[in-house]
């Protein structure tokens, strides 16, 4: 590898990012939109590593299931958090799909 690469990719952060729920007609949420654009996207939180945020982002998915198994929340919202988990990304702060159109 180049240096310039190096440098290049240790000035990249990370972003853990979990995608827009889905609201119906009457503005209830009824899907996890994980084909809405990433600019759109919830940033949870930032990392410089992208281990640290795939550490993280498993984590968060067993956290979630085991939350709402304790609280036995309804199976549809409680289903749509433990999609919304599982769909999160670790994104490179520079990816120009967070800037949008």
């Amino acid at each position: 590898m180049k240096p310039r690469h190096a440098v290049a990719l240790a000035l990249v952060g990370w972003y853990l990012m979990v995608p827009p729920f889905h609201l119906d007609k009457t503005g209830v949420i009824d899907a996890v939109n994980d084909y809405a654009p990433i600019s759109t996207w919830e940033r949870l939180r930032s990392y410089d590593a992208i281990a640290d945020c795939e550490a993280d982002r498993r984590k968060n998915i067993e956290a979630t299931k085991q939350m709402l198994g304790q609280r036995n929340l309804a199976g549809n919202l409680g289903a749509l958090r433990i999609l919304d988990a599982e769909d999160a990304q670790c994104i490179a702060t520079n990816d120009p799909r967070l800037k949008g159109n």
